[in-house]
């Protein structure tokens, strides 16, 4: 509220005193053309010596040149003071206008080459990948080598509860029997393929919850 009473009253004396000004010239504009009319009166002799140059040159009465000057100056006068008016108006709103905005504080800024420094850790211990399983591959059979070996142990095997073959018994067998020739390996697969389990004990691969039957162990034997 204070800001803009104070603006107001800016404005306003900067009008009063442009109107103050304006009349002052004015007054003394007429002063002059009553003292021009009085030196009129009073002859050639109280005409200015500009009047009576003027007046020489161009062949006109001194009164009439002198008065005519004064006119002029005043209308002179009176333009000029207008156009200060105008003028001084908007510096008046231009100030106002200032007075009136508010201050708003001025940001510190950071030069431009100043960066925030970063602190980098150590890491403590690097993370170690964890080792990679090895995954065995998958074997497998031919069918007609599957057939064979599930034919075969359908007639050389029998189950039986908690007992448990060897599997190179099994396979050695197996070759006697069938003449075969297949790796240990392919016959494993086959085996596996047909159903049977097996595990390592004691050092042995075995062949679980299987038996010879009796005949092929006593043929074995014999």
């Amino acid at each position: 509220m204070a800001e803009e009473t104070l603006a107001s009253l800016t404005q306003r004396l900067g009008q009063a005193k442009a109107r103050a000004a304006a009349l002052q010239r004015a007054e003394e504009a007429r002063g002059r053309v009553t003292a021009a009319q009085n030196r009129a009166k009073a002859g050639p002799a109280s005409a200015p010596l500009s009047a009576l140059w003027i007046a020489a040159r161009g062949g006109w009465q001194a009164e009439e040149v002198d008065a005519n000057v004064n006119v002029g100056l005043t209308a002179l006068m009176i333009a000029f003071t207008q156009i200060l008016a105008w003028c001084a108006h908007p510096a008046v709103k231009c100030v106002a206008w200032g007075l009136e905005r508010p201050s708003q504080p001025v940001a510190h800024q950071q030069p431009a080459d100043s960066q925030p420094l970063v602190i980098i850790q150590p890491a403590l211990e690097q993370a170690k990948p964890a080792p990679r399983q090895r995954k065995r591959s998958a074997r497998t059979a031919p069918a007609i080598v599957v057939e064979q070996v599930r034919s075969w142990a359908g007639e050389a095997l029998i189950s039986r509860s908690g007992a448990a073959v060897a599997a190179g018994d099994v396979f050695a067998a197996f070759q006697d029997e069938t003449g075969a020739q297949i790796t240990q390996a392919a016959f494993g697969a086959a085996m596996a393929e047909a159903g049977f389990n097996k595990a390592k004990r004691g050092g042995r691969v075995v062949y679980l919850g299987v038996a010879f039957r009796q005949a092929l162990r006593q043929a074995s034997a014999s």
